[in-house]
């Protein structure tokens, strides 16, 4: 995984405040509240503010589009997704889809048990309608006990289904399970 080199942080565009300023709190903020992709994902973090750090935003507030430029960083509760940009599609005011592109884009989240979900790849899209989340280029998949690497990857949240494809270079599925411990079910080491 590339790491970004530290660079120096820019004041954090708090979601609620900057778009209450900018008179778009309504739909745009209870888009972003109501954004939980990973399966399992904490209850409590809908319900926790959301905070987006970039630098620099566009928001369409009639299209319910929004677009964040600039080492992206939106945070609710245990969720956390990266990108060089993020771009939220919120008709409504429900996120119906959500992207992250960078070198690489991530996410992670916990569920109420503990369990951790992460990911990582160029490209990130989350499709609420279709419980889904793709990974495309690179692509990475972690979650308790196993990782999967591949070209794309489709993960479906409310199942745990997991479709991994070989990419256009030719890259090839690669799947590590880790053995589980003493008194434990299958699946649940650490993945690395």
């Amino acid at each position: 995984m590339t790491r970004r080199a530290p660079s120096n942080r820019r004041p954090a565009l708090r979601l609620a405040g900057t778009l209450s300023c900018l008179g778009l709190a309504g739909p745009l903020l209870l888009a972003a509240l109501s954004w939980a992709p990973v399966a399992g994902a904490r209850e409590s973090d809908r319900g926790q503010p959301a905070n987006v750090e970039a630098d620099r935003v566009e928001i369409d507030r009639q299209a319910g589009v929004s677009r964040y430029y600039g080492d992206v960083v939106f945070t609710q509760g245990t969720l956390r997704l990266t990108g060089d940009t993020v771009t939220l599609r919120a008709p409504g005011g429900v996120v119906r889809h959500a992207t992250a592109e960078g070198k690489p884009a991530t996410v992670r989240q916990e569920s109420d048990a503990g369990d951790r979900v992460r990911a990582h790849a160029h490209v990130i899209e989350y499709d609420a309608a279709g419980d889904r989340v793709t990974l495309t280029g690179e692509a990475e998949l972690l979650r308790e006990g196993e990782r999967f690497a591949a070209g794309h990857i489709v993960y479906r949240p409310s199942t745990g289904r997991v479709e991994a494809t070989r990419g256009s270079n030719g890259e090839r599925v690669r799947i590590r399970i880790e053995p589980s411990g003493p008194g434990e079910s299958g699946g649940t080491g650490s993945s690395q």
